[in-house]
């Protein structure tokens, strides 16, 4: 379910959407004007609101302080994590620069995994002191085979089969060292076409 939420804004932010509508991350928070668009993140949590927790209105897409103790709502979900220097200001856990500079790499992400780690404040007379910090688990890049290389991959397999006679195709066994990896046919074959 969808827990990422980028959102235009009029504030400073480090994070903005340029002319040709590509996320970057500058340097400093700063009002950009004319075609430069700053935009802030909003990282959501299905955890129950309380009042003076920061919300995000899904539906309306508003950021509001929680007033109501009482506050119930599908479409109201809790707002941990974020690049809003005002809720930052009052509370809310900032986004790190490392997961900034990946989700610029990977606009299109609309969810990521978060954990919640204990910290420990320290020990006063015995007693232990604790908080926690919400983690934001980075998404590992994933190999996918497209099917439509898969596909010409088995019909140029095919072609070859056809074409070329079996007397003078190699059918030794493979020498690791000369193995050509998928990528490297697909690769090779595309600078031949």
């Amino acid at each position: 379910m969808k827990n990422l939420h980028l959102i235009p804004t009029d504030k400073p932010s480090r994070l903005y959407e340029d002319v040709d509508c590509d996320l970057r991350l500058g340097y400093d928070f700063i009002h950009r004007q004319g075609m430069l668009q700053n935009q802030h993140i909003y990282i959501t949590s299905d955890e129950e609101i309380k009042e003076g927790d920061w919300c995000y209105a899904i539906l309306s897409k508003q950021v509001f302080k929680n007033a109501n103790p009482n506050l119930k709502s599908e479409d109201k979900k809790k707002i941990i994590l974020t690049t809003d220097q005002d809720l930052i200001e009052d509370g809310v856990q900032a986004i790190d620069d490392e997961f900034l500079e990946w989700f610029v790499q990977n606009p299109s992400c609309e969810e990521v995994e978060i954990r919640k780690e204990k910290l420990i404040l320290g020990e006063v007379s015995g007693t232990t002191y604790t908080d926690f910090n919400y983690k934001i688990i980075i998404p590992q890049e994933e190999i996918i085979v497209d099917k439509d290389v898969k596909d010409f991959s088995d019909k140029f397999t095919e072609g070859y089969n056809r074409v070329v006679p079996k007397n003078l195709r190699e059918d030794k066994p493979i020498d690791k060292e000369k193995e050509k990896s998928f990528g490297d046919w697909v690769q090779m074959l595309f600078i031949i076409c």
